[in-house]
């Protein structure tokens, strides 16, 4: 994000001379076919790069030492090992009940389950190339030449990829291995773009150096990842037999020809790419300070989502109810609630959850459909902790109303602790948070943009305050055997609230899915390299080519 890095890159002091500012990623329809030209690095004109891309083909940075396909999802990989070696172990158990060695079919048998040619030619487990394939979710770009430490000249350019399985297992039980984050980086003078371009855009109308064709680099026709090779029926190049096979399965015609008008069109029908849209960011607005002209307003927002109205409260104050329900709100705790309710992350109770509705609907619910939220290297010292657990303790030194420069949890469950992040396994340097992935990305992934943008969105932070403040006190009189005393239709129109909120907010997710595809997610929290080592131009052998992984950690849905 160009704006996020140039405010960087302008200050003196490092990132800590920064204010922290949040971006917000929101999708934007292509109109036109041509229009993909202009997207990400289809462009030559990088003075012209800003935000980025989401679903359809990676647009790789470097252009050459690109990722070698299919990528696997690693956490399948460890699930199909467990399931292998049970295999295993069930043919030596019946082997041994036979009183033998097991037949030599057996062990054929069980020698191919372990290990199947690669298309480099090594053995590589048979777990890992049964894995299901990663998909690409989307890319953003954020250079970081000035604000990476030392300073790195070599991120002048520099651009995020995302990618995630679409597994339900990985979905419903998620684990930074079913996440893939790529980081590709280029200094200002590289092989693939001109140095300068501002005011130069027709200079660059033959320019096709940023092409992965113009360094004899094959992509994959489906997934835009490294191909191994070309399918002589259809002409094209692919990295495995599962995307040949789907690419002639959905692009295939009536006439049996696989090339001609109609493969563009059929090929947005293949399942392992999602929607096109264009990735464009603004800044997040300030959270709005209640004044007393706004007093009447707010009262009657609250009133919309309260458990009864002001009037009510009033009378029950006067009964001496409201006493009651105050004194049973004093000094509690958010882990001992999530502790006494098991309800952690339900979005009925838990802190975090409302903190995530009430700061979506900031700006009068004007920015709900978020797709990705940017805050590079600002992470307050305690965002993340080792208590994996969303309090007030571990946050009181986050001012909410700026971001604090972390994630922005769904729940208060499968949070990260100091541990689970590992530092950078190139350079050594600590990982910063930089950016998540919104469930509201799903939405758009999966080519649904008929949301209703007139939905009234009543989240503001009082608002939030009075929901959190009844959900304490209807889960603690049920703790203590009290709920007799609190009106009969409380516990209801709270659960009412927060649903209304939840549906003013958050759209997408597992509603708009369709032909069977389990990827979903609560929040992709992902961080990255602090010194963003590396000069993006060697390849180090890997099969990332010359692209360095970095560090995510995908948080569970609400309602798993």
């Amino acid at each position: 994000m160009s704006d996020a890095s140039s405010a960087s890159s302008s200050s003196s002091g490092g990132p800590s001379a920064v204010t922290p500012a949040v971006h917000l990623g929101f999708s934007e329809p292509i109109e036109h076919a041509e229009d993909v030209e202009t997207i990400a690095h289809n462009s030559p004109i990088w003075s012209d790069w800003d935000g980025g891309k989401i679903g359809g083909r990676p647009s790789w940075l470097n252009p050459r030492d690109v990722p070698v396909g299919p990528l696997r999802c690693r956490a399948c990989a460890k699930r199909n090992a467990l399931a292998s070696k049970s295999a295993d172990s069930m043919v030596a158990s019946d082997a041994n009940a036979d009183g033998g060695e097991s037949s030599s079919a057996d062990q054929k048998v069980a020698s191919e389950t372990r290990d199947v040619n690669a298309h480099d030619g090594s053995r590589t487990p048979a777990t890992t190339e049964s894995a299901t394939i990663m998909r690409f979710l989307c890319q953003t770009y954020c250079p970081a030449d000035a604000e990476s430490n030392p300073r790195n000249e070599a991120a002048f350019h520099r651009t995020i990829y995302v990618f995630a399985c679409p597994s339900i297992e990985c979905s419903t039980s998620p684990s930074p291995d079913s996440v893939l984050v790529l980081r590709g980086q280029l200094s200002k003078e590289n092989d693939f773009y001109p140095a300068i371009t501002k005011d130069r855009e027709n200079d660059f109308d033959s320019w096709e150096k940023h092409k992965s064709a113009s360094w004899d680099a094959n992509l994959c026709e489906v997934c835009g990842c490294k191909a191994g090779g070309r399918c002589p029926k259809q002409n094209l190049w692919f990295c495995c037999r599962e995307h040949q096979k789907e690419h002639l399965k959905c692009c295939r015609t009536k006439n049996g020809s696989a090339n001609n008008e109609e493969d563009d069109r059929n090929v947005k029908l293949l399942p392992s790419l999602y929607a096109e849209s264009e990735l464009v960011v603004e800044d997040e607005p300030s959270v709005k300070k209640t004044t007393n002209d706004e007093e009447e307003r707010l009262r009657q927002e609250m009133d919309k989502v309260a458990m009864f109205s002001t009037s009510e409260k009033d009378e029950k104050m006067k009964d001496g109810v409201g006493k009651e329900e105050e004194e049973l709100d004093e000094n509690l705790e958010q882990t001992d609630l999530n502790d006494m309710t098991g309800a952690a992350g339900t979005g009925t109770s838990d802190a975090a959850t409302l903190e995530f509705y009430s700061r979506i609907g900031t700006g009068d619910g004007g920015v709900k459909d978020q797709c990705l939220r940017y805050c590079r290297w600002h992470e307050a010292e305690g965002e993340c902790d080792d208590k994996n657990a969303f309090g007030s303790d571990v946050n009181a030194d986050v001012d909410v109303s700026t971001g604090g420069g972390g994630p922005l949890w769904v729940s208060s469950r499968d949070i990260p602790s100091k541990n689970d992040i590992s530092s950078c396994q190139h350079c050594g340097a600590p990982r910063k948070f930089e950016l998540q992935l919104m469930p509201q990305m799903l939405s758009y992934l999966f080519g649904d943009r008929s949301q209703d943008k007139t939905r009234d969105a009543v989240a503001s932070e009082e608002v939030r305050a009075a929901l959190l403040a009844a959900s304490n006190i209807a889960e603690q009189a049920k703790w203590e055997g009290r709920e007799g005393e609190l009106p009969s239709d409380f516990k209801k129109r709270h659960d009412g609230a927060v649903q209304k909120v939840r549906n003013a907010l958050l759209v997408g997710g597992s509603s708009a899915k369709q032909g069977g595809d389990g990827m979903d997610w609560g929040v992709i929290a992902v961080y990255t390299c602090t010194a963003s080592c590396g000069d993006g131009i060697v390849n180090d052998g890997t099969k990332m080519g010359a692209y360095r992984e970095e560090f995510a950690w995908r948080q569970q849905p609400l309602g798993v």
